[in-house]
């Protein structure tokens, strides 16, 4: 019952990300955003709603559209910053994925010899054995 479950187990940590990738490809999962995202599109929202306001308006003058492409640069440098951050960890989980394969690897091989030398020792019992046996044939 338990070696049912882990060959699932086993199976969705495989393949859960391609799971989830399908399923947010098709429309059958959404992803809801926080609080916080709501919060900061609402103030982009007002950001480019002032920049459009500002740009009508030619009472306010320069100043608050100085101020708005502050804003656009401060906010394009951090998506950037976040972008490269995130292309760093995804080269960092791959390189670790695949050493930990290459470590999984090298331990299924060092098992797999080590049974094997462990059949070998038993042949050589059996044969042992098949001579003591002949041996005692022969004297009987």
């Amino acid at each position: 019952m338990k070696r049912q479950h882990s060959e699932v187990f086993a199976f969705l940590s495989q393949h859960g990300m391609t799971l989830s990738i399908l399923l947010l490809a098709i429309g059958a999962a959404t992803v809801q955003p926080t609080r916080s995202q709501t919060t900061t599109l609402m103030g982009q929202t007002q950001v480019l709603a002032q920049l459009r306001e500002g740009s009508s308006a030619s009472t306010q003058g320069s100043g608050q559209t100085a101020e708005v492409d502050r804003s656009l640069r401060r906010m394009t440098t951090l998506f950037n910053i976040l972008l490269g951050i995130l292309i760093v960890m995804l080269g960092a989980t791959i390189a670790a994925l695949w050493l930990l394969r290459h470590a999984v690897i090298q331990e299924i091989a060092t098992r797999a010899k080590e049974q094997l030398e462990g059949l070998q020792d038993l042949e050589g019992q059996i044969a042992k054995t098949r001579d003591t046996a002949k041996t005692i044939l022969a004297e009987v």
